[in-house]
């Protein structure tokens, strides 16, 4: 496996902090729950991101936390792993915060189930979409250069 350039960790850095910073402040918004209080500043806002209403800022926020990775310079595949290692690793620091949460109030393996299907829930509702149009500019970024390259 190639190892990463200077750039390429601390563009990794900057997204994996500014994620988990998202996750961590705005976890009410990220974690399932059955009723959810979205914030009056929400409504607030401007156009794209008030677009589609809570899940629209979601993953418009989660986009923008993710947009360091499309600057570097890494191949396709790589910015890709890069993605989802900073997805998968960005859901820990909310998910440790709510376990001494709900582990008092849920007794056994029902609460470890909990904190599975929570994880499960921020990457496949919240983290999908944006996770895979970024990871389509990067595959057009690198393509389009290639063929630049190339002329």
């Amino acid at each position: 496996m190639k190892q990463l350039t200077i750039s390429s960790r601390f563009l990794f850095i900057v997204s994996l902090v500014m994620l988990s910073i998202l996750f961590t402040v705005y976890s009410e918004l990220f974690l399932f729950s059955k009723n959810v209080e979205i914030p009056y500043w929400i409504t607030m806002l401007p156009e794209p991101f008030s677009l589609f209403g809570f899940p629209g800022f979601t993953r418009i926020s989660i986009f923008i936390c993710l947009l360091p990775i499309f600057f570097a310079k890494e191949k396709t595949l790589a910015s890709g792993l890069l993605l989802m290692k900073i997805v998968f690793l960005s859901i820990v620091p909310v998910l440790i915060i709510y376990s001494f949460e709900i582990i008092p109030k849920i007794e056994g393996y029902r609460a470890w189930f909990n904190l599975s299907f929570q994880y499960f829930w921020i990457v496949c509702f919240h983290c999908l979409i944006p996770l895979c149009a970024l990871f389509f500019f990067i595959y057009l970024k690198n393509s389009l250069g290639k063929q630049d390259a190339t002329l």
